[in-house]
């Protein structure tokens, strides 16, 4: 057997590998075949292909570049290196090949229709509605594309049209695959569970042990404290892929709310021992450590949290709340401070901004937000508690008994609380130094 024949039998080979989703190999025999016939462009394309298969993008893009200097004019490939630029976040790169595409064909549709994912993940939602219009013009049924404008309109929440999308990707390929993992998704946006559920339940049937699906779902669960089932699957996770660092983290979180702090800090270190920066683990193992009375390493985790500059609102408030069990009263100011920006008309934000305001003897921004926290909560005993210690500490004794008196009548559940708040103003009122 001569060398071209024994190039064009390993793609064979590969081939046969690749549909068995045996990548690697099929790999090795793609790259022996180009080392024995480098100017065959569809075996770097289908390198390519394979490397894509595997995830290893960069490496992809370096095989179709190859596959391109032989045939420049193709454009699959041009729209295969947009994707995988795309998906390197390569956005400037991701537009020429694409455009490059279209001056070659204008009527290839695909060069169209991920170009919306393109200008999607740059926050450009209006272009990539536009190219979702070109691209129906040119065929007016694609699934590809309304699969991609439901992913902009989901970035948007605008969940009702996200779904109409997908339900028209599925009535033209009812086997499209995580369609209905992203309806789930939008569900979940619109606090429609049951609907969410349903729809996760679909994608399931269709792949039981899809990592990504059981990792959504298994979040929605635990966001909506439904724990049991969550924890069933990050537990299954684990059994289809035991270093999954998502699912490890996840059970760490539920062991914190089920006040379990030692699992919780065995699993949690274990997850920052392999990523010391995952998202909000400094968080849960700090709370942890806060309840086995491990103050000092609380501090660092929560620091380190601090450090990594979360953007989640619901992760601000638990972090802000932390830090000021820990004593960090400045950085839990610093951090409730970015939460309210975010989220300017939550009462617990304002209300803990004001006690670490309180602790840094701010007293007259203590005050001003106890007096927003009740405005959009008037029932926030905590708050109105705060409100009066603070005027308190400014001497304005008569103001601070208003508000202990407010509590008595507001709540049972705070006599003690305001008695004892009472019984101290009453000493401070009939002193020298309070008159």
């Amino acid at each position: 057997m001569d060398d071209w024949s024994e190039a064009e039998g390993r793609v064979e080979r590969a081939y046969n590998l690749y549909d068995l989703g045996k990548w690697a190999e099929a790999l090795r025999e793609l790259r022996e075949a180009v080392r024995i016939n480098p100017y065959n462009a569809d075996w770097y394309y289908n390198m390519g292909l394979t490397l894509d298969a595997m995830n290893e993008y960069a490496q992809a893009i370096e095989a179709y570049r190859q596959a391109l200097a032989l045939s420049p004019s193709d454009v699959e490939t041009l729209t295969a290196l947009g994707v995988d630029s795309t998906r390197q976040k390569q956005f400037k790169q991701a537009l020429g090949y694409f455009e490059q595409a279209q001056r070659i064909d204008p009527g290839f549709e695909p060069c169209y229709g991920y170009r919306i994912v393109t200008y999607s993940q740059m926050g450009q939602h209006d272009k990539a509605e536009e190219m979702f219009y070109l691209a129906r013009q040119i065929k007016d049924k694609c699934p590809i594309c309304d699969y991609n404008m439901g992913m902009s309109l989901l970035a948007r929440g605008q969940y009702d049209r996200a779904i109409a999308c997908w339900k028209e990707a599925l009535e033209l390929e009812p086997e499209y695959p995580e369609v209905h993992a992203r309806i789930a998704e939008a569900y979940w946006g619109m606090e429609d569970l049951d609907r969410a559920k349903r729809h996760f339940g679909l994608a399931l049937r269709d792949d039981p042990g899809h990592i990504d699906v059981l990792l959504d779902y298994g979040s929605m669960l635990l966001d909506k404290q439904e724990l049991d089932p969550a924890q069933e699957k990050f537990n299954f996770v684990l059994e289809l892929e035991p270093g999954n660092l998502s699912a490890r983290a996840c059970l760490g979180e539920i062991a914190v709310l089920r006040n379990q702090p030692i699992r919780a800090a065995r699993l949690l270190e274990g997850v920052l021992a392999e990523e010391p920066r995952y998202p909000l683990a400094n968080l849960h193992l700090g709370k942890s450590y806060l309840k086995l009375g491990r103050l000092a390493e609380a501090r660092q985790h929560l620091l380190a949290e601090w450090a990594n500059k979360p953007q989640d609102k619901f992760a601000l408030l638990e972090l802000g709340k932390a830090l000021l069990e820990a004593g960090q009263a400045k950085a839990a100011a610093e951090c409730l401070g970015r939460l309210l920006k975010l989220a300017p008309d939550q009462a617990q934000a304002h209300h803990a901004f004001a006690t670490a305001c309180l602790r840094i003897n701010l007293l007259d921004e203590a005050l001003e937000h106890c007096r927003r926290a009740l405005v959009l909560q008037p029932g926030l005993i905590e708050a109105r508690c705060d409100l009066a210690l603070a005027y308190f500490r400014q001497g304005r004794c008569w103001s601070a008994l208003k508000q202990v008196w407010g509590i008595l009548i507001l709540s049972a559940r705070s006599r003690p609380l305001g008695r004892r708040l009472l019984e101290t103003l009453r000493k401070r009122l009939i002193s020298p130094r309070g008159r």
